[in-house]
């Protein structure tokens, strides 16, 4: 018996829902007046109304805008943001919340010949990019690849009129991870850490998969909301350390702090990243729930980041910035929802990032305890850099401290960090991938789930947990006064993503250093800052 052929649709400008709008992606026409290529079209006939002012940029968001349905990338108007707010500064620049006063083009309708929008009123993260060196045209091409992997997703970039700074613009986060375990650190169960480890592996996995490298891992990159909830992917990975725009294109429908175009900044001509709203990183986040988490809720955590991670490295892509402030978490981190966004703009693609066998890197951008030995004598950053930084992530979320905190952080921090395990190894080929990292933190929070005792990892999960339990909270205030890190802090640490000055360049000056001739140059100045400066 043959059967019945689904009815074939049609607009009234004659197009099918047996077309094509991308490949892959079949035309869908709807009753209530959105027809996918007629929206494609009439993005098409609005390009030459805006400008990014970078005909790179503007080719990449364009390209958004004709290959992908739900994950396109925008140049936002500087004055579609209200109630811009300062919440941190940055290694490139400064960090805002704002209204998308506006929201974004979505679908045309053809019944009322008229644009729909999204995101009306919307609370959205603008990076400020301040750093002459950033490249927002790579970070495009990075987010163009994982936006629909990590769940910090990026909306694309904008332009500040007054400083002509170009603007990130993604999800908003409660704050990075390294605060949330500081404060919510005593609180939390194994369950909860296992699963923001498994988000963090997940996210790696993604970028991986992707043949991206995040070369910025660490606590203060890993976003997080405080509603955490272990059933939901709540950390999100920053993605700005990557090449922006052609990051976004490739992953922006992979990670959940959405990206959603740029704009510029009319007063200092800096372009403006437009991307999802995030209470915070994950660093902050842990810093005020730390003692209220549980297992579950950090291994969630871990999980939400790792997925991202894979989905990035999936697209060939390396974060090379991963540490708490670039996973980005709202303070209502629910486990059943997707609230961890990886911040893109640190990413870049793997193959762009391979050196001659004769060239080193002098300089890299990042925070010393995160960054990778191999990369920190003058090597290129891999996707296996990015399993070294998530190292330092998952210290953070067992200890509620960030990792070498109590000392300096200059050129002989750098020689100390041989000292790491298996995430941490100096032999990148003896960690593991993000997709092993995701099966490991999958099977333990399976025998969490299931109750299953049967080794002493997870005895001692089970003794760690009731021991929480019966913590008072007096007792618990006092955990968190002890451990606090700001009490502990070296006066010449410093986690903000900045430049690194390789053992390659400086190997020859290692005597000088200690006798005092010359200065190190990786000690941070008196009037530099140590920490994001979060209102």
């Amino acid at each position: 018996m043959s059967q019945e052929k689904e009815k074939i649709e049609y607009c009234p400008a004659g197009h099918s829902s047996n077309d094509f709008v991308c490949p892959g992606n079949q035309n869908f026409i709807r009753s209530n007046g959105i027809c996918d290529l007629c929206t494609k079209e009439h993005f098409i006939q609005e390009f030459n109304t805006w400008s990014s002012e970078n005909a790179n940029s503007d080719k990449l968001i364009q390209e958004s805008q004709i290959n992908s349905i739900y994950k396109k990338l925008h140049m936002i108007p500087y004055d579609n943001f209200h109630n811009i707010k300062h919440i941190a500064e940055g290694g490139n620049g400064s960090v805002y919340s704002a209204k998308l006063e506006n929201g974004i083009k979505w679908n045309w309708n053809f019944i009322n010949q008229n644009w729909e929008y999204c995101l009306i009123g919307y609370e959205v993260a603008l990076k400020e990019i301040k750093d002459s060196r950033y490249d927002i045209v790579e970070f495009l091409k990075v987010v163009k690849v994982v936006n629909h992997l990590v769940s910090a997703h990026y909306y694309g970039i904008s332009k500040n009129p007054s400083t002509q700074n170009y603007i990130i613009v993604m999800d908003l986060f409660d704050n990075g991870l390294h605060d949330f375990l500081t404060k919510t650190f005593w609180d939390l169960g194994w369950e909860t850490k296992l699963n923001i480890l498994l988000s963090i592996a997940w996210g790696l996995e993604s970028l991986h998969e992707k043949n991206l490298v995040h070369c910025d891992l660490r606590s203060e990159n890993n976003l997080i909301n405080y509603d955490f909830n272990i059933g939901d992917s709540d950390i999100g990975i920053d993605l700005s350390s990557f090449e922006f725009l052609k990051v976004v294109k490739v992953v922006n429908h992979l990670v959940s702090a959405h990206y959603y175009g740029i704009s510029k900044n009319p007063s200092t001509q800096n372009y403006i990243i437009v991307m999802d709203l995030f209470d915070n990183g994950l660093h902050d986040f842990l810093t005020k729930t730390f003692w209220d988490l549980g297992w579950e809720t950090k291994l969630n955590i871990l999980l939400s980041i790792a997925w991202g991670l894979e989905s990035l490295h999936e697209k060939n892509l390396v974060h090379c910035d991963l540490r708490s402030e670039n996973n980005l978490i709202n303070y209502d981190f629910n486990i059943g929802d997707s609230d961890i966004g990886i911040d893109l703009s640190s990413c870049k693609l793997e193959n762009d990032l391979v050196l001659n066998s004769n060239n080193k890197n002098n300089k890299i951008i990042g925070s010393i305890p995160y960054i990778p030995p191999e990369v920190l004598k003058g090597n290129e950053f891999t996707r296996r850099g990015d399993i070294y930084s998530i190292g330092g992530i998952m210290y953070e979320i067992v200890t509620a401290k960030r990792p070498f905190a109590d000392q300096a952080h200059d050129t002989y921090l750098i020689i100390d960090i041989y000292l790491m395990y298996r995430c941490w190894s100096d032999d990148p080929y003896e960690r593991p991938t993000a997709a092993e990292l995701v099966e490991l933190f999958c099977d333990v929070l399976d025998k969490i789930y299931s109750n299953i005792v049967d080794n002493n990892v997870m005895r001692q999960f089970k003794i760690a947990d009731e021991n929480q339990k019966n913590t008072s909270k007096s007792q618990k205030q006092e955990l968190f006064e002890l451990f606090s890190y700001s009490s502990n802090l070296h006066p010449q640490s410093n986690y903000n993503s900045r430049y690194i000055h390789t053992l390659h360049e400086l190997h020859d000056l290692l005597e000088d250093f200690k006798s005092g001739k010359s200065s190190d140059p990786n000690l941070i100045k008196s009037d530099e800052p140590t920490t994001y400066n979060v209102n």
